[in-house]
């Protein structure tokens, strides 16, 4: 849409309150000469003898015609005179500079009701504390389908800034992490690599319950995928706010609610190099009603071992043939027994 600026070269666009033009100060008188016509043609000329700037839609004030002004006047004075019989009128927003708009359109869409989206902020809840430069990553229901992940400790997973090689459920049942703290096959979060002690884990923004014998982290994996709406991420410098253990950020689940329905889900999948699967079941009812509602989900997950002798990579540690070197030793604990041929020179 093309926007006319008299007095200046460049456009733009005004929208005024539906009341005619009143003065805030007395402007001189002025003399003006200006002809009837099409307000397209006149508003620049009025503009251009009154000098200051008149803003106006070009698709405002189409088709319109002007009975023109003359004579000596303040400049509202003449720009009320000017849009007599049009239907528009004028208003004053700064000393040099009047907007001309249709008091009836903005009246029509003052009677209309405007239905307004639920809008969900997750932020801090000490007063007086202004918000940080740390950005706040969502993951949403939508992205955690899309993206193929059957858990939530999957989907945080893929995040960049959450460190996976410890605080899954893999690592924790090889002993990686946290050894002896009874938290085999758990699912932390360690953002920033910081460790899974540093991040907090919220569930509608209250704390989660600690994991294993220390209860030091959060295990992320008892809580259902079907059951999740989003998730929120809130990175960094989040310990002023919630405590030590969210040095390395907060991590806060919102699960669904006002859900109505039935729902079960099958996922199953296998790696592309076979020998190891995972099958996930899991069936969703909710019932909601005017004071309130409730949401029942359960989830079944089973994922097969996979064996190091299952790769090539992993099932001895003769690495030449990938390029690398033989790291087999022949001193161990237990011992090996080595056969050694005389013949050869052995």
């Amino acid at each position: 849409m093309r926007i006319g600026l008299c007095s200046s070269a460049f456009g733009a666009l005004a929208v005024a309150a539906a009341m005619p033009v009143v003065a805030q100060a007395q402007s001189p008188a002025v003399q003006f000469r200006v002809p009837a016509g099409p307000l397209e043609t006149t508003l620049p000329l009025f503009a251009a003898q009154s000098g200051e700037q008149i803003l106006y839609s070009t698709d405002l004030v189409a088709g319109r015609q002007s009975p023109g002004v003359s004579g000596a006047l303040r400049t509202d004075q003449a720009l009320t005179a000017l849009l007599q019989g049009t239907g528009l009128r004028a208003r004053r927003t700064s000393p040099n500079t009047l907007v001309v708009f249709d008091p009836s359109v903005r009246a029509e869409a003052a009677d209309e009701a405007i239905e307004i989206d639920e809008v969900i902020v997750t932020g801090s809840l000490i007063r007086g504390v202004a918000d940080g430069p740390s950005p706040v990553i969502t993951v949403t229901r939508g992205d955690i389908d899309r993206q193929g992940h059957g858990t939530v400790a999957q989907a945080l997973a893929a995040l960049p800034q959450n460190f996976g090689g410890t605080g899954n459920d893999a690592a924790m049942s090889n002993g990686g992490d946290r050894t002896g703290t009874n938290s085999f096959y758990a699912s932390g979060v360690n953002l920033r690599g910081l460790g899974s002690d540093a991040t907090l884990v919220l569930v509608n923004g209250r704390r989660m319950a600690g994991t294993g014998n220390k209860g030091d982290f959060a295990d992320v994996s008892t809580i259902p995928t079907s059951a999740v709406a989003r998730i929120d991420v809130l990175l960094d410098g989040a310990s002023a706010l919630y405590g030590a253990d969210a040095v390395g950020g907060v991590v806060n689940i919102i699960l669904r609610e006002d859900y109505d329905g039935a729902e079960t889900r099958v996922r199953y999948g296998v790696t592309s190099d076979g020998a190891s699967d995972e099958l996930q079941i899991a069936h969703t009812v909710g019932s909601r009603w005017s004071s309130g509602s409730v949401l029942g989900t359960y989830e079944y997950n089973d994922r097969s071992r996979l064996a190091a002798s299952e790769r090539d990579r992993a099932n001895d540690a003769d690495l030449r043939r990938f390029g690398g070197s033989d790291r087999r030793r022949i001193f161990s604990n237990p011992g090996n027994i080595v056969v050694f041929d005389a013949a050869a020179g052995g």
